[in-house]
């Protein structure tokens, strides 16, 4: 929307400069032509805009696996602010229960009509280190990561829920798919 607005200023500004010449009382309006198109401006979205897996995130090595667990974070973040599920669904792996825990409890709270106010989540740090257990392997992905206040707003007659802001470790496995990675397993150490 501010891309917009600035557009919009500039132009007034050159349409106003174009008005200010001392020389001529007359405005000069550029001749029309009849087969030029009217172009409209693209709307911009108005509401939270998936994010998309980035370039950093779709390697296979430790740095590739760090940006996924960031990306991870990003999602989870529009699920709550859009009620879209989806997407952060399909980047857990069917094994991971904290994951499946947390998409159940946004669809049903959605379904509720609770709304989320808050609840920024920006990952600070990683280490990670390789990882093969069986047929699995990845990248064990250590994050620290600082969560803001987040209001959970619930319908009457169910009470809010506020979670305070805090800073949390957490632990990830982060698994290699043959169509790159997926979190496997997560927990919050403290």
């Amino acid at each position: 929307m501010r891309r917009l607005s600035t557009v919009t200023l500039a132009m007034g500004l050159v349409l106003l400069a174009g008005c200010t010449d001392g020389d001529d009382p007359e405005p000069k309006v550029p001749p029309t032509n009849s087969s030029s198109a009217v172009s409209t401006p693209t709307p911009t979205p108005t509401g939270p805009v998936e994010p998309t897996l980035p370039p950093e995130a779709e390697g296979d090595d430790a740095a590739a696996a760090e940006a996924f667990v960031r990306f991870y974070w990003e999602t989870a973040h529009y699920a709550q602010a859009s009620g879209d599920v989806e997407g952060l669904e399909a980047l857990a792996s069917t094994s991971c229960r904290n994951c499946r825990s947390g998409t159940d409890y946004l669809r049903d709270a959605f379904a509720q009509g609770a709304s989320f106010k808050g609840g920024e989540t920006t990952v600070t740090s990683t280490v990670s280190t390789e990882y093969e257990a069986g047929p699995v392997e990845g990248f064990e992905v250590r994050a620290r990561v600082r969560n803001e206040k987040q209001i959970v707003d619930w319908p009457e007659p169910k009470d809010d829920e506020v979670f305070p802001a805090a800073v949390i470790s957490t632990r990830f496995l982060v698994e290699r798919q043959e169509s790159g990675f997926a979190i496997g397993f997560w927990e919050t150490l403290s």
